[in-house]
């Protein structure tokens, strides 16, 4: 088995190359540890029994219910929410590799960090703040989004369609990438944000909103061999843990 990606602490636990998640670390304090332990049978069970062809939907958070249970860091203050959101996925794949000791493939082609499309981060170094951990864009403090506001934008999607303002799901949320401490929001903030964006001159919009767009590729999965390449669909996890 491929353990480049991996650093073995133990037999039951694993800590993570930061570098080769999606996010790529750089949005992680940089002395962040991030431990994966074995999980158990009974939650490769429930993932099976939770994630179907019927309900595909779930995928995510039956992802983060059982990846939260195995996974912890070097930092205590450092909280589950806090996790880049893209990397969630990436760091699901890991826990099933080291839990069941075996590789993934999708379509016939090995999920690693050699077969892995990394976002190009490089074309952005020079407004890196290496400090903060963050990308500048003219004063703008951006980074990715954490699980935690991905979490919290379903759980508007669902309250906006419950209170019957299904409007606002049409609304632009780019400052979800520019907030700088804030983890989880409720409803009214994330509303807050939408009226923020609109209270802001046509060029600061069109600079969060571009540059949101820019960094949304990042979010796709895809793997290749140097012939073909495999985009990776929700769907497609299916069967992964079996």
């Amino acid at each position: 088995m491929n353990n480049i990606f991996r650093k073995i602490f133990s037999n039951d636990k694993i800590i993570v190359n930061n570098y080769y998640l999606p996010s790529r670390g750089l949005f992680y304090p940089i002395d962040l540890e991030i431990c994966l332990e074995r999980a158990s049978i009974e939650n490769k069970i429930k993932y099976n029994y939770s994630v179907n062809n019927t309900d595909i939907e779930n995928l995510i958070p039956t992802v983060t219910e059982i990846l939260e249970e195995y996974i912890n860091f070097n930092e205590k203050w450092f909280k589950f929410d806090m996790i880049i959101s893209i990397d969630i996925l990436f760091l699901f794949i890991e826990l099933i590799k080291h839990s069941d000791r075996k590789k993934v493939f999708f379509d016939e082609m090995e999920f690693d960090k050699d077969t892995f499309n990394y976002f190009n981060y490089n074309q952005f170094d020079a407004i890196y703040d290496d400090n903060k951990r963050v990308y500048i864009f003219d004063e703008w403090e951006f980074k990715l989004p954490s699980i935690g506001i991905y979490k919290s934008l379903l759980n508007f999607q669902f309250l906006s369609k419950a209170r019957g303002e299904e409007h606002l799901l049409n609304e632009d949320v780019s400052l979800i990438y520019f907030l700088k401490n804030e983890f989880l929001l409720n409803y009214k903030q994330i509303v807050n944000l939408i009226e923020c964006y609109k209270d802001l001159e046509i060029n600061e919009r069109n600079l969060l909103s571009n540059k949101s767009n820019i960094f949304s590729s990042s979010s796709i999965y895809e793997i290749t061999d140097g012939f073909r390449k495999v985009v990776i669909e929700p769907n497609m996890f299916l069967d992964i843990w079996v």
